[in-house]
């Protein structure tokens, strides 16, 4: 009702002043005439402007309970907003500092003039210095060793600017300062962060002290254990040496005294037997000189075809059997013991397939790997035995063929399975994942 009259106020305001003038003037020329008097003009103007200003206000205040609300749900929206945001912060912060204060890391954040503003608990206990004795520091004078300070202020002026340095997003190795002034080998990762448009640093810091001696420590075994193996080597090599010249001397005997003895005579059968003893110890030497050389040579791409055909021209007796290599342009990363594996193979072959007419390689690509599949056409090994025959020491012969193909297959990263079917030849299928390929 008050809304009303305020807006009828105006309207009968303006009716009474114009009646006013009517009865004044007596007729309509004659408030004609008195409305437009150039002298009452800016009066009347000022009047009539009453009337639409009474009709606004009425307006507003019919319209008063609709705008309160409005505004009232305006500022809960608003208010609800920030207290959500205001949550999330709070619950950000909290994650951040029970992160930060459990992990083994120190966490240092440090403005753009290089202060310390957050400082962790592991910070505390690296470096001896409390939150309050670090916060507000500045980090290079507390804890950096002065031979660093003229490149960390070169390189702090440069992220102050751009928020990049040389170190940013980088895990560096450095030495630090702690407050007793013990200096310590860390590892920094250094992040940037810019906070209310200016650059702020992250730095985790790991103290690699423990690391540091356990890799000196394992620099001086492995340097002791290629002392030993260079010593063992040479003792190898010349035991060998010495031990083949008393062979030989053995050999050169045997086949004298056979010359002599009639061809039915029963000291042949235990002279032919000493005979294959001393080709076996002649195996044996050469399987020890190919374990001293294990992981010697730095791995790099080696051609299949071209190994398989060096270790073929090995074996006299393959002459009268069927070489297949299909391994044309395929290359693995290895060394050149790759040659000693097939030499293996084929003399397993020849020593164990008994009726061999044809020996073959051939590769199979996969997705994520290459098998290199090597196959003979005599009697094959039975089912029993397809996981036996890599062990060490078993066989009819030396026992150390196959073992030392399990063993350049470990160290090449490959795997190797028996795969045939016996009486239709032995079948060796050498997985070689993509990583180990070239």
């Amino acid at each position: 009702m008050k809304a009303i009259s305020i807006s009828s106020l105006g309207v009968i305001l303006f009716s009474l002043f114009i009646i006013e003038i009517w009865i004044e003037q007596g007729s309509i020329a004659g408030l004609l005439h008195h409305l437009f008097d150039p002298d009452m003009f800016i009066h009347h103007i000022l009047i009539l402007s009453l009337v639409p200003a009474f009709m606004l206000v009425g307006f507003f205040y019919s319209k008063k309970e609709q705008i309160v609300n409005n505004l009232s749900e305006l500022v809960a929206e608003r208010t609800e907003k920030l207290e959500r945001m205001n949550a999330r912060t709070l619950e950000s912060e909290q994650k951040f500092h029970a992160i930060t204060a459990s992990g083994q890391d120190s966490i240092i954040l440090i403005d753009n003039d290089g202060i310390i503003s957050y400082w962790n608990p592991a910070a505390e206990r690296m470096f001896g210095y409390d939150s309050r004795e670090a916060t507000g520091k500045k980090l290079h004078s507390l804890l950096a060793p002065k031979r660093f300070h003229e490149d960390y202020l070169k390189g702090f002026t440069e992220f102050k600017k751009t928020g990049k340095g040389s170190v940013i997003g980088k895990t560096l190795e450095l030495a630090a300062i702690k407050k007793d002034g013990t200096e310590f080998p860390i590892e920094l990762t250094v992040s940037a962060l810019k906070l209310k448009g200016v650059w702020h640093s992250v730095g985790r810091i790991r103290d690699i002290t423990e690391r540091k001696i356990a890799w000196e420590s394992l620099d001086r075994t492995m340097e002791e254990l290629s002392l030993v193996n260079e010593k063992l080597g040479v003792v190898g090599r010349l035991t060998r040496h010495d031990v083949r010249n008393k062979l030989s001397a053995v050999t050169g005997n045997i086949y004298l005294t056979k010359q002599t003895l009639p061809p039915d005579h029963n000291a042949l059968k235990y002279l032919k037997e000493t005979e294959s003893a001393i080709n076996q110890i002649e195996e044996i030497f050469d399987s020890a000189r190919t374990y001293e050389q294990l992981g010697i040579e730095e791995l790099s791409p080696i051609d299949v075809q071209e190994s398989f055909e060096r270790a073929t021209s090995l074996l006299p007796d393959l002459r009268r059997i069927e070489m297949v290599n299909d391994c044309s342009g395929v290359k693995v990363l290895a060394d050149s013991l790759l040659d000693t594996l097939f030499y293996n193979l084929m003399d397993n072959s020849l020593k164990h397939g008994e009726k061999i007419s044809k020996i073959r390689i051939y590769c199979k690509a996969g997705k994520d790997r290459l098998k290199l599949v090597y196959e003979d056409n005599g009697i094959g090994i039975p089912e029993a035995e397809k996981e036996k025959i890599f062990g060490e020491g078993y066989g009819k012969g030396t026992g150390v063929g196959l073992h030392m193909i399990k063993i350049l297959c470990n160290i090449y990263g490959w795997t190797i399975q028996e795969t045939g079917k016996q009486g239709k030849g032995a079948q060796f299928t050498i997985t070689v994942p993509n990583k180990t390929q070239k």
